[in-house]
Protein backbone atom coordinates (compact mmCIF):
# COMPACT_ATOMS: atom_id res chain seq x y z
CA UNK A 1 0.00 0.00 0.00
CA UNK A 2 1.43 3.32 -0.98
CA UNK A 3 1.18 6.54 0.97
CA UNK A 4 -1.37 7.89 -1.52
CA UNK A 5 -3.66 4.90 -0.94
CA UNK A 6 -3.30 5.25 2.84
CA UNK A 7 -4.22 8.95 2.67
CA UNK A 8 -7.19 8.16 0.42
CA UNK A 9 -8.41 5.43 2.83
CA UNK A 10 -8.13 7.77 5.83
CA UNK A 11 -9.96 10.47 3.88
CA UNK A 12 -12.77 8.09 2.96
CA UNK A 13 -13.15 7.00 6.57
CA UNK A 14 -13.41 10.64 7.63
CA UNK A 15 -16.00 11.46 4.96
CA UNK A 16 -17.93 8.31 5.86
CA UNK A 17 -17.94 9.27 9.52
CA UNK A 18 -19.16 12.77 8.72
CA UNK A 19 -21.94 11.46 6.47
CA UNK A 20 -22.94 8.84 9.04
CA UNK A 21 -23.16 11.47 11.77
CA UNK A 22 -25.18 13.78 9.52
CA UNK A 23 -27.74 11.08 8.68
CA UNK A 24 -27.97 10.02 12.33
CA UNK A 25 -28.75 13.61 13.35
CA UNK A 26 -31.45 13.86 10.67
CA UNK A 27 -32.97 10.57 11.85
CA UNK A 28 -32.95 11.67 15.51
CA UNK A 29 -34.63 14.98 14.64
CA UNK A 30 -37.39 13.15 12.80
CA UNK A 31 -37.93 10.75 15.70
CA UNK A 32 -37.98 13.62 18.20
CA UNK A 33 -40.62 15.45 16.14
CA UNK A 34 -42.77 12.32 15.92
CA UNK A 35 -42.43 11.74 19.66
CA UNK A 36 -43.49 15.31 20.45
CA UNK A 37 -46.47 14.96 18.11
CA UNK A 38 -47.51 11.72 19.84
CA UNK A 39 -47.23 13.33 23.29
CA UNK A 40 -49.39 16.24 22.13
CA UNK A 41 -52.05 13.82 20.87
CA UNK A 42 -52.02 11.97 24.18
CA UNK A 43 -52.55 15.22 26.09
CA UNK A 44 -55.50 16.12 23.86
CA UNK A 45 -57.10 12.73 24.36
CA UNK A 46 -56.63 12.94 28.13
CA UNK A 47 -58.26 16.38 28.11
CA UNK A 48 -61.25 15.09 26.16
CA UNK A 49 -61.62 12.09 28.46
CA UNK A 50 -61.57 14.35 31.53
CA UNK A 51 -64.15 16.68 29.99
CA UNK A 52 -66.41 13.76 29.07
CA UNK A 53 -66.04 12.26 32.53
CA UNK A 54 -66.94 15.62 34.04
CA UNK A 55 -69.99 15.86 31.81
CA UNK A 56 -71.38 12.65 33.33
CA UNK A 57 -71.77 14.28 36.75
CA UNK A 58 -71.17 17.99 36.29
CA UNK A 59 -72.14 19.06 39.80
CA UNK A 60 -69.77 16.58 41.41
CA UNK A 61 -66.81 17.31 39.10
CA UNK A 62 -67.16 21.10 39.00
CA UNK A 63 -64.55 21.44 41.76
CA UNK A 64 -62.04 19.27 39.87
CA UNK A 65 -62.55 21.36 36.74
CA UNK A 66 -61.87 24.56 38.69
CA UNK A 67 -58.67 23.05 40.10
CA UNK A 68 -57.55 22.38 36.53
CA UNK A 69 -58.25 25.99 35.54
CA UNK A 70 -61.54 25.30 33.72
CA UNK A 71 -64.22 27.53 35.18
CA UNK A 72 -67.50 26.41 33.66
CA UNK A 73 -70.52 28.21 35.09
CA UNK A 74 -73.05 25.73 33.73
CA UNK A 75 -73.30 22.36 32.06
CA UNK A 76 -73.95 23.91 28.63
CA UNK A 77 -70.58 25.68 28.78
CA UNK A 78 -68.89 22.31 29.27
CA UNK A 79 -70.79 20.82 26.33
CA UNK A 80 -69.83 23.78 24.15
CA UNK A 81 -66.18 23.21 25.06
CA UNK A 82 -66.46 19.51 24.22
CA UNK A 83 -68.04 20.29 20.85
CA UNK A 84 -65.32 22.83 20.06
CA UNK A 85 -62.54 20.39 20.99
CA UNK A 86 -64.07 17.58 18.95
CA UNK A 87 -64.52 19.85 15.95
CA UNK A 88 -60.93 21.07 16.16
CA UNK A 89 -59.71 17.48 16.27
CA UNK A 90 -61.92 16.63 13.31
CA UNK A 91 -60.41 19.51 11.33
CA UNK A 92 -56.85 18.48 12.17
CA UNK A 93 -57.49 14.84 11.22
CA UNK A 94 -59.08 15.74 7.90
CA UNK A 95 -56.53 18.42 6.98
CA UNK A 96 -59.06 21.19 7.19
CA UNK A 97 -61.98 19.22 5.76
CA UNK A 98 -64.54 18.35 8.44
CA UNK A 99 -66.10 14.91 8.26
CA UNK A 100 -69.36 16.06 9.90
CA UNK A 101 -71.61 18.51 8.16
CA UNK A 102 -73.78 19.55 11.11
CA UNK A 103 -73.80 19.65 14.91
CA UNK A 104 -76.80 17.33 15.20
CA UNK A 105 -74.55 14.32 15.75
CA UNK A 106 -73.34 15.76 19.06
CA UNK A 107 -75.40 15.32 22.23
Amino acid sequence: MTIENAIAAIGLLGVGGILGTYFRILWERRNTALLQKQEFKEKRYKCIILLMYSALDFAKNKVMLRQQGRNFAKFEDLLDELIAVCKSMDYSWQSGKPAMKDESSFP
